[in-house]
């Protein structure tokens, strides 16, 4: 429900999406037009129907329970390599990196590397945010980076004076 939406719209949808829909089976038997209508309010109806579809492949195939391994969250459909990564690291503590605009913009600032559009999927990006999830518990170090980075390593107008990295920081150098 967050893709390309605020948290702040989602909560309430979500809260109650969840108080109907308590389970992946629930999900499934709403039916597709059910369930888009539950989420018309937050637009991009693909959404509606890539939960429908991933609620149904769970329940059938995996017995209602979430796969545990990337392999086969991958295999899920509407499921990629964040959201995979993501369930990974926040349900079960496995230090999964997690590349989205906040922290791609973090480690492109302090390690000097190029920041496109595909940053995301670049191996550079991978292999530094797997060496941060070293240093302790990846669920607080993912979500720490991205509130970091819509705080204190904005897009636009970063508060580098601020900044507790900026000796560290080759961004903050060239300011």
């Amino acid at each position: 429900m967050l893709h390309r939406t605020r948290a702040e719209q989602v909560l309430e949808i979500y809260e109650n999406f969840v108080e109907k829909f308590p389970d992946f089976k629930s999900v499934c038997e709403a039916g597709q037009e059910t369930i888009e209508k539950e989420m018309e309010s937050l637009g991009l109806r693909w959404r509606a129907r890539n939960l429908h579809k991933l609620a149904c492949e769970i329940e059938s195939r995996h017995g209602g329970a979430v796969p545990k391994n990337k392999n086969d969250l991958l295999e899920l459909p509407g499921i990629g390599n964040y959201i995979s990564s993501a369930f990974l690291c926040f349900s079960k503590n496995i230090p999964e990196p997690l590349l989205d605009t906040n922290t791609v913009r973090i480690i492109g600032r302090l390690f000097d590397l190029e920041i496109s559009d595909s940053s995301r999927r670049k191996k550079d990006f991978e292999t530094v945010m797997r060496k941060i999830l070293e240093f302790g518990d990846c669920r607080h170090l993912s979500l720490s980076m991205i509130d970091f980075g819509e705080a204190v390593c904005r897009a636009s107008d970063p508060l580098c004076h601020e900044c507790p990295l900026k000796l560290s920081c080759n961004f903050y150098r060239r300011c």
